[in-house]
């Protein structure tokens, strides 16, 4: 069992939602620490360079084939890395869940400018 914390094309309403078909979402939440930054180039991508949240919603994978599958969407582990990160859903910690964090430059991309609540949603 994994839990998955997404941020952008994987959350509910967009395409790849799909990939979750048996999977439990658990909520919307953000990350508890603020190290982050997301660019925008057709698709989110968070980096761990920054001083801000991340808002997102948790999911717990327990088919080993949609962890698989999240990979290989996400370019796993050359384009983006699965990295292990804190969130909070609600009043609940999840500690352990994974977010994919982007591996490459985001030169040339948009920053994305977070919201009053100091967190990056895209």
């Amino acid at each position: 069992m994994a839990l998955i914390f997404v941020y952008g094309t994987l959350k509910k309403g967009r395409g790849a939602n799909r990939i979750f078909k048996s999977s439990k979402f658990i909520g919307e939440g953000v990350t508890i620490k603020d190290n982050f930054r997301m660019h925008s180039g057709g698709f989110p991508m968070v980096t761990a360079d920054g001083h801000f949240h991340v808002s997102g919603e948790l999911y717990e994978v327990t088919d080993p084939e949609v962890l698989k599958n999240l990979d290989y969407y996400e370019g796993s582990p050359h384009l983006f890395n699965r990295t292990t990160v804190d969130v909070r859903v609600g009043s609940d910690d999840f500690v352990g869940a994974e977010m994919y964090i982007f591996q490459r430059s985001t030169h040339g991309y948009e920053e994305v400018v977070p919201n009053d609540s100091n967190c990056l949603v895209w």
